[in-house]
Parts: structure tokens; C-alpha cells; sequence
């Protein structure tokens, strides 16, 4: 995941690039949006790179999967029973 920021004003801008901002959904300065790290999003990023500030982040599905419960032990009954 891709957190990206719109640290520099879209005036002055060529139409293009302010296109570019609003597909992104970034409006205001200093706005944060967390997107995908695809070829599209990071094509929109380096026709803009200087009106932006990108870091990359782990994301919500890096931390489910690290939240993940660990599986259950069986109890000594049923080993018992196998054995």
C-alpha cells in the first residue's frame, strides 16, 4: 500500500496533472489518500512526483495477517483416544 500526499498547490498546474490529483482523490494540500502499489497508481505518481510526498506502508491486509490466531491444540483426550 501507498500512502500519498499532496505537499505542493495544484495552481499553476497543467489540466493534465490536475486530472491526474482528482483520479487519485487528492484535493487539498496537504490531503492523504492510501492506494494500491499497482503499474496504474504508480504511473499517476511519477507523472506528478513533484507535487507529491509517497511513503509505502504495510497496509490493512499486511496486519490482519499478522493478527492471525494461532491454531488450537487438541485436547488430551482426544491424544488419548489415538493412542
Amino acid at each position: 500500500m501507498l500512502t500519498i500526499t499532496l505537499v505542493k498547490s495544484q495552481i499553476g498546474a497543467i489540466p493534465k496533472h490536475k486530472l491526474t490529483l482528482r483520479a487519485l482523490g487528492l484535493n487539498k494540500l496537504n490531503s492523504s489518500v492510501t492506494q494500491k502499489d499497482n503499474a496504474a497508481i504508480r504511473g499517476m505518481i511519477k507523472q506528478i512526483s513533484h507535487l507529491l510526498r509517497v511513503e509505502e506502508t504495510a497496509g490493512a491486509a499486511g496486519a490482519a495477517k499478522s493478527a492471525k490466531p494461532a491454531p488450537k491444540k487438541a485436547s488430551g483426550k482426544a491424544e488419548a483416544k489415538e493412542a
